[in-house]
Protein backbone atom coordinates (compact mmCIF):
# COMPACT_ATOMS: atom_id res chain seq x y z
CA UNK A 1 0.00 0.00 0.00
CA UNK A 2 1.35 3.25 -1.08
CA UNK A 3 1.08 6.19 1.23
CA UNK A 4 1.55 9.90 0.13
CA UNK A 5 3.26 12.44 1.72
CA UNK A 6 0.45 15.44 3.26
CA UNK A 7 3.38 18.23 2.97
CA UNK A 8 6.98 18.80 2.74
CA UNK A 9 9.44 20.97 4.40
CA UNK A 10 12.28 22.03 1.45
CA UNK A 11 15.64 22.44 3.17
CA UNK A 12 18.59 23.86 1.15
CA UNK A 13 21.22 21.81 3.05
CA UNK A 14 21.14 18.24 4.13
CA UNK A 15 18.75 17.41 7.29
CA UNK A 16 21.08 15.69 10.35
CA UNK A 17 17.96 15.16 13.05
CA UNK A 18 14.08 15.59 13.25
CA UNK A 19 12.44 16.15 16.59
CA UNK A 20 8.53 16.20 16.18
CA UNK A 21 7.51 18.23 19.39
CA UNK A 22 5.69 15.84 22.47
CA UNK A 23 4.06 19.48 23.93
CA UNK A 24 2.42 20.74 20.58
CA UNK A 25 0.98 19.07 17.23
CA UNK A 26 2.65 22.15 15.84
CA UNK A 27 6.00 22.30 16.57
CA UNK A 28 8.82 20.65 14.59
CA UNK A 29 12.69 21.33 14.52
CA UNK A 30 15.36 20.10 13.04
CA UNK A 31 19.21 20.41 12.66
CA UNK A 32 20.97 21.10 9.63
CA UNK A 33 24.66 20.67 8.09
CA UNK A 34 24.27 24.64 7.70
CA UNK A 35 25.05 24.78 11.18
CA UNK A 36 21.70 25.87 12.13
CA UNK A 37 18.53 24.80 13.69
CA UNK A 38 15.34 25.16 12.20
CA UNK A 39 11.61 24.91 13.96
CA UNK A 40 8.19 25.06 12.21
CA UNK A 41 5.10 25.41 12.83
CA UNK A 42 3.43 22.97 10.63
CA UNK A 43 0.13 24.92 9.85
CA UNK A 44 2.19 27.23 8.05
CA UNK A 45 5.33 25.51 6.44
CA UNK A 46 6.21 28.55 3.99
CA UNK A 47 8.86 29.76 6.43
CA UNK A 48 10.49 28.59 9.50
CA UNK A 49 9.35 29.69 13.00
CA UNK A 50 12.77 30.21 13.58
CA UNK A 51 16.13 29.51 12.24
CA UNK A 52 18.61 29.01 15.76
CA UNK A 53 22.36 30.16 15.01
CA UNK A 54 25.30 29.40 17.24
CA UNK A 55 26.73 25.60 16.81
CA UNK A 56 29.86 26.14 14.76
CA UNK A 57 29.48 22.30 13.25
CA UNK A 58 26.69 20.36 11.63
CA UNK A 59 23.53 19.96 14.76
CA UNK A 60 23.36 15.93 15.06
CA UNK A 61 21.13 15.64 17.69
CA UNK A 62 18.22 17.71 19.42
CA UNK A 63 15.91 17.27 22.10
CA UNK A 64 13.00 19.44 23.24
CA UNK A 65 12.56 19.55 26.92
CA UNK A 66 9.19 21.13 27.31
CA UNK A 67 7.27 23.37 25.21
CA UNK A 68 10.08 26.11 25.32
CA UNK A 69 13.05 24.58 25.71
CA UNK A 70 15.27 22.86 23.03
CA UNK A 71 18.30 21.18 23.39
CA UNK A 72 20.91 21.03 20.23
CA UNK A 73 24.18 19.26 20.09
CA UNK A 74 26.51 19.84 17.29
CA UNK A 75 29.37 17.52 15.88
CA UNK A 76 32.35 20.46 17.78
CA UNK A 77 31.05 18.78 20.93
CA UNK A 78 28.57 21.03 22.27
CA UNK A 79 25.61 21.04 23.59
CA UNK A 80 22.70 24.33 23.31
CA UNK A 81 20.38 24.89 25.54
CA UNK A 82 17.83 27.39 23.51
CA UNK A 83 14.80 29.37 24.99
CA UNK A 84 12.28 29.36 22.39
CA UNK A 85 10.00 31.52 24.01
CA UNK A 86 12.45 34.24 23.29
CA UNK A 87 12.26 33.45 19.73
CA UNK A 88 8.57 33.58 20.00
CA UNK A 89 8.44 37.38 21.17
CA UNK A 90 11.29 38.10 18.92
CA UNK A 91 10.42 40.08 15.53
CA UNK A 92 13.44 38.46 13.46
CA UNK A 93 13.11 34.23 12.83
CA UNK A 94 16.68 34.11 12.74
CA UNK A 95 18.42 34.38 16.33
CA UNK A 96 21.32 33.86 18.20
CA UNK A 97 20.08 35.57 21.60
CA UNK A 98 17.82 32.96 22.72
CA UNK A 99 20.61 30.47 23.74
CA UNK A 100 20.50 30.17 27.15
CA UNK A 101 23.30 27.92 27.99
CA UNK A 102 26.68 26.65 26.14
CA UNK A 103 28.17 23.18 27.27
CA UNK A 104 31.70 23.54 25.34
CA UNK A 105 34.82 21.11 24.68
CA UNK A 106 32.59 17.96 26.01
CA UNK A 107 34.56 15.11 24.69
CA UNK A 108 32.48 12.62 22.29
CA UNK A 109 31.81 10.00 24.65
CA UNK A 110 30.08 12.46 26.83
CA UNK A 111 28.39 14.02 24.75
CA UNK A 112 26.54 10.49 23.46
CA UNK A 113 26.34 9.61 26.67
CA UNK A 114 24.58 12.28 27.92
CA UNK A 115 22.17 12.29 25.21
CA UNK A 116 21.76 8.75 25.26
CA UNK A 117 20.58 9.36 28.94
CA UNK A 118 18.04 11.91 27.65
CA UNK A 119 16.19 9.35 24.86
CA UNK A 120 16.80 6.79 27.97
CA UNK A 121 15.00 8.89 30.44
CA UNK A 122 12.68 10.09 27.90
CA UNK A 123 11.60 6.59 27.09
CA UNK A 124 10.88 5.42 30.43
CA UNK A 125 8.75 8.07 31.09
CA UNK A 126 6.96 8.09 28.21
CA UNK A 127 5.99 4.11 28.92
CA UNK A 128 5.36 4.54 32.51
CA UNK A 129 2.97 6.89 31.64
CA UNK A 130 1.15 4.50 28.70
CA UNK A 131 0.82 1.65 31.45
CA UNK A 132 -0.99 3.94 33.20
CA UNK A 133 -3.24 5.59 31.40
CA UNK A 134 -3.93 1.55 29.86
CA UNK A 135 -4.76 0.33 33.16
CA UNK A 136 -8.37 -0.14 34.29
Amino acid sequence: MKTKSLTTIESATNVSSVQFSPYSYHLLCFGSTDYRTYCYDLRNISTPLCSLIGQDTTVSFMKLLDHGTLISASTDNTLKRWDLNKVAHSSCSTTTNSCILTFKGLIDFCLKFSLFYLFVMDTLKETMLQRRSSRP
